[in-house]
């Protein structure tokens, strides 16, 4: 006989490993159940389920996007509001009780902000939660939410360099851009 507690994953005494593995969506995985299980203090681990298609029609990338996009224009703002205050991200992390590294994730982008936290950074930085979202237009195709004119990639720029904590690198980072752009502008020339 199995001894139904000894794994995770182990069905109540009530339900028989077949049962409880098409209850979770893996009627296949019956006999494995069986097999693992026997050994008192053994571990089954199942496989995640599929997720199922997300229902967008193709259109599930460019919702991505656009998040993306909403995710650093709201990072953007933070980081604004933080630096306005002359406040650290080390600072902004001790007082709404994350990392560091959480706050430059949010800064960059890269995740995602929840209202809540949202909610500790407004207070923590004296701004209403309505500033994180000034000039974010809903139907907004563009990369260029905040009015300043760069797109994303732009801002994704502006956000290395900021992060580039010697002067001279910043420099010579500037005037490599600046011969990019001229050797762009003569390419693009009509005249020519």
């Amino acid at each position: 006989m199995i001894d139904k507690n000894a794994c995770i994953g182990c069905p109540p005494v009530s339900r028989s490993p077949t049962a409880m593995a098409t209850i979770r969506g893996f009627p296949d995985v019956a006999i494995m159940l069986y097999r693992t299980c026997k050994k008192p203090g053994g571990v089954v681990r199942l496989p995640a389920p599929k997720r199922a298609a997300s229902g967008l029609g193709g259109m599930g990338s460019l919702v991505r996007n656009q998040a993306h996009v909403v995710n650093m224009h709201i990072g953007h703002h933070i980081r604004l509001a933080r630096q306005m205050r002359k406040m650290t991200q080390g600072q902004l992390a001790e007082q709404i009780n994350l990392t560091f590294q959480q706050v430059q994730k949010y800064e960059r982008g890269s995740n995602r902000v929840s209202v809540s936290t949202l909610v500790l950074i407004a207070h923590a930085l004296a701004v209403p939660v309505t500033y994180f979202f000034e000039g974010l237009q809903p139907d907004d195709k563009a990369a260029d939410t905040t009015g300043s004119g760069l797109s994303a990639e732009g801002w994704e720029i502006a956000a290395l360099v900021t992060g580039i904590s010697r002067r001279a690198l910043r420099r010579r980072l500037l005037s490599i851009a600046r011969e990019i752009a001229d050797i762009d502008a003569e390419l693009n020339d009509p005249q020519e």
